[in-house]
């Protein structure tokens, strides 16, 4: 056991009391460019958390209106696969859409990357 393997073990134990959407997510990616390879998507389950950065950044969606709009973090155990470009959909409300934007980072023992809510 290292530090590492610790404050991941202490995070993502903690981090299902702060998700949207809960841990369950369809992981679907699309491989090949239609050109040299054809096209085709894959879906598989995956286990991540998802959470705001930053709880205090609004922006105004109408005058006068402030909205929640910062960015989201994705946080996943090292094992899990997930990429770039993946297109997570909540297992229970197939509304809640994320897209994985940024490579991941797998500092402090876990996955750790941004990803944009699809609106």
């Amino acid at each position: 056991m290292t530090i590492y393997s610790d404050i991941a073990s202490a995070i993502l134990g903690v981090l299902p009391d702060f998700t949207i959407g809960g841990s369950g997510w369809t992981d679907t990616r699309t491989t090949g460019d239609g050109v040299t390879s054809a096209v085709s998507t894959a879906n598989h389950s995956v286990t991540a958390y998802i959470i705001r950065d930053k709880v205090d950044k609004f922006a105004q969606a109408l005058a006068g209106t402030p909205t929640p709009d910062a960015p989201f973090l994705v946080f996943a155990q090292l094992s899990t696969n997930i990429q770039v470009n993946d297109l997570l959909t909540n297992t229970t409300d197939s509304s809640i859409k994320f897209r994985v934007k940024g490579p991941l980072s797998t500092d402090l023992g876990m996955m750790i990357g941004e990803v944009e809510l699809q609106r």
